[in-house]
Protein backbone atom coordinates (compact mmCIF):
# COMPACT_ATOMS: atom_id res chain seq x y z
CA UNK A 1 0.00 0.00 0.00
CA UNK A 2 1.32 3.45 -0.71
CA UNK A 3 1.35 6.24 1.40
CA UNK A 4 -1.23 8.09 -1.02
CA UNK A 5 -3.50 5.28 -1.16
CA UNK A 6 -3.71 4.79 2.76
CA UNK A 7 -4.50 8.38 3.53
CA UNK A 8 -6.97 8.10 1.55
CA UNK A 9 -8.16 4.50 2.76
CA UNK A 10 -8.20 6.26 6.24
CA UNK A 11 -9.42 9.57 5.47
CA UNK A 12 -6.48 11.03 6.96
CA UNK A 13 -5.13 15.01 5.68
CA UNK A 14 -2.32 15.25 3.41
CA UNK A 15 0.86 16.51 5.40
CA UNK A 16 1.44 20.19 5.65
CA UNK A 17 3.81 21.90 3.37
CA UNK A 18 6.96 23.91 4.72
CA UNK A 19 4.92 27.02 4.24
CA UNK A 20 1.57 25.92 5.86
CA UNK A 21 3.53 24.75 9.03
CA UNK A 22 5.35 28.22 9.07
CA UNK A 23 2.29 29.78 8.81
CA UNK A 24 0.80 27.62 11.28
CA UNK A 25 3.32 28.36 14.10
CA UNK A 26 3.31 32.02 13.50
CA UNK A 27 -0.78 32.06 14.37
CA UNK A 28 0.64 30.03 17.11
CA UNK A 29 3.20 32.68 18.14
CA UNK A 30 0.62 34.98 18.38
CA UNK A 31 -1.35 33.39 20.38
CA UNK A 32 1.28 32.36 23.06
CA UNK A 33 2.58 35.70 22.94
CA UNK A 34 -0.79 37.40 23.84
CA UNK A 35 -1.42 34.75 26.59
CA UNK A 36 1.82 34.96 28.34
CA UNK A 37 1.68 38.64 28.09
CA UNK A 38 -1.77 38.44 29.20
CA UNK A 39 -0.73 36.38 32.75
CA UNK A 40 1.84 38.78 33.29
CA UNK A 41 -0.99 41.66 33.52
CA UNK A 42 -4.17 40.61 33.79
CA UNK A 43 -5.42 39.39 37.49
CA UNK A 44 -9.36 37.78 36.55
CA UNK A 45 -10.11 34.32 36.20
CA UNK A 46 -8.26 31.67 33.85
CA UNK A 47 -10.86 30.16 31.64
CA UNK A 48 -10.67 28.03 28.97
CA UNK A 49 -9.95 30.36 26.54
CA UNK A 50 -7.58 32.35 28.40
CA UNK A 51 -6.79 34.95 31.05
CA UNK A 52 -9.28 37.05 31.80
CA UNK A 53 -8.89 41.55 32.46
CA UNK A 54 -10.35 42.32 35.97
CA UNK A 55 -10.51 46.01 34.81
CA UNK A 56 -10.82 48.38 32.06
CA UNK A 57 -6.67 48.92 32.67
CA UNK A 58 -5.75 45.26 32.16
CA UNK A 59 -8.13 45.55 29.25
CA UNK A 60 -6.59 47.84 27.38
CA UNK A 61 -2.72 46.18 28.16
CA UNK A 62 -3.75 43.09 26.70
CA UNK A 63 -6.04 44.87 23.85
CA UNK A 64 -2.67 47.18 23.22
CA UNK A 65 -0.42 44.25 23.20
CA UNK A 66 -2.67 42.03 21.41
CA UNK A 67 -2.46 44.67 18.29
CA UNK A 68 0.57 45.35 18.77
CA UNK A 69 1.78 41.36 18.70
CA UNK A 70 -0.66 40.12 15.21
CA UNK A 71 0.79 43.47 13.81
CA UNK A 72 4.56 42.59 13.83
CA UNK A 73 3.42 39.38 12.94
CA UNK A 74 1.36 40.45 9.79
CA UNK A 75 4.25 42.22 8.59
CA UNK A 76 6.58 38.94 8.81
CA UNK A 77 3.50 36.80 6.84
CA UNK A 78 2.60 39.39 4.47
CA UNK A 79 6.63 39.69 3.71
CA UNK A 80 6.24 35.85 3.14
CA UNK A 81 3.16 36.79 0.11
CA UNK A 82 0.78 35.28 2.16
CA UNK A 83 -2.79 36.40 1.57
CA UNK A 84 -4.84 38.15 4.39
CA UNK A 85 -7.67 35.31 4.08
CA UNK A 86 -4.86 32.56 4.67
CA UNK A 87 -3.46 34.48 7.68
CA UNK A 88 -6.89 35.05 9.39
CA UNK A 89 -7.43 31.04 8.49
CA UNK A 90 -4.62 30.21 10.59
CA UNK A 91 -5.27 32.36 13.41
CA UNK A 92 -8.67 30.76 14.00
CA UNK A 93 -7.41 27.04 13.40
CA UNK A 94 -4.06 28.07 16.23
CA UNK A 95 -6.83 29.52 18.38
CA UNK A 96 -8.83 26.55 18.28
CA UNK A 97 -5.47 24.32 19.01
CA UNK A 98 -4.47 26.76 21.49
CA UNK A 99 -7.75 26.79 23.80
CA UNK A 100 -7.83 22.72 23.33
CA UNK A 101 -4.06 22.58 24.92
CA UNK A 102 -3.30 25.84 26.29
CA UNK A 103 -1.65 24.93 29.61
CA UNK A 104 0.21 22.12 28.11
CA UNK A 105 1.38 24.98 25.06
CA UNK A 106 2.34 27.61 27.96
CA UNK A 107 4.42 24.80 29.79
CA UNK A 108 6.21 24.43 26.48
CA UNK A 109 5.02 20.45 26.52
CA UNK A 110 4.31 18.91 23.17
CA UNK A 111 0.63 17.90 22.47
CA UNK A 112 0.66 15.52 20.02
CA UNK A 113 -0.88 17.14 16.59
CA UNK A 114 -3.86 15.45 14.36
CA UNK A 115 -1.46 14.91 11.78
CA UNK A 116 1.23 13.70 14.08
CA UNK A 117 -0.80 10.83 15.45
CA UNK A 118 -1.92 10.06 11.33
CA UNK A 119 1.54 9.88 10.78
CA UNK A 120 2.04 7.66 13.87
CA UNK A 121 -0.01 4.79 12.40
CA UNK A 122 0.78 5.00 9.20
CA UNK A 123 3.97 4.37 10.22
CA UNK A 124 3.22 1.44 12.53
CA UNK A 125 0.93 -0.14 9.69
CA UNK A 126 3.97 0.15 7.71
CA UNK A 127 5.65 -1.84 10.30
CA UNK A 128 3.25 -4.31 10.40
CA UNK A 129 2.85 -4.61 6.80
CA UNK A 130 6.76 -4.86 6.41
Amino acid sequence: MTHTFKREYLRMPAPESEGERWLRDKAMEFHLRTERYDRSVCTGPILPGGILPANSQEHVLSERNAHKVKTEIWFQVQEAGVPWRSWTKALAEADREFRANMEALLRGVHQETHQERHERVIDSIDFYNG
